[in-house]
Formats: C-alpha cells, sequence, structure tokens
C-alpha cells in the first residue's frame, strides 16, 4: 500500500502507532495501518478511495 501512495505522489508526513500518515501535494491525505499480514477488504477499499483512485487503477499501479 505504501509503494502505491509513494508512486502516486504522495510523501511520508507522520506516523503515530502502527499507522502512517501520507500526503499528497494537492492537499489529500491518505492513513495506512503497517500490520503484517492481509487487509480487510473494507480497509482496502477505503483506502483506494483515500488513494483518489480506482480499484482497476490501483492494480495498475501495484
Amino acid at each position: 500500500m505504501e509503494h502505491v501512495a509513494r508512486r502516486l505522489g504522495f510523501v511520508f508526513e507522520r506516523s503515530k502507532g502502527s499507522h502512517r500518515l501520507y500526503r499528497h501535494p494537492e492537499g489529500r491525505r491518505v492513513v495506512i495501518a503497517f500490520h503484517p499480514g492481509t487487509i480487510p477488504v473494507p480497509t482496502l477499499k477505503r483506502i483506494i478511495a483515500d488513494l483518489g483512485i480506482s480499484v482497476e487503477e490501483f492494480n495498475r499501479t501495484v
């Protein structure tokens, strides 16, 4: 997830606990939890929406 955020222009801003905040130059923000294992589907969809892209674009970016 962090790789995709960086490829889309998001820059690491700060972290608190296991959550990392990334900010885009246009002002958008996305919080990505840094946990081992798989990400639940609803959480993944929320992160993709916060990145401002579609699921198809996410799949192409990965």
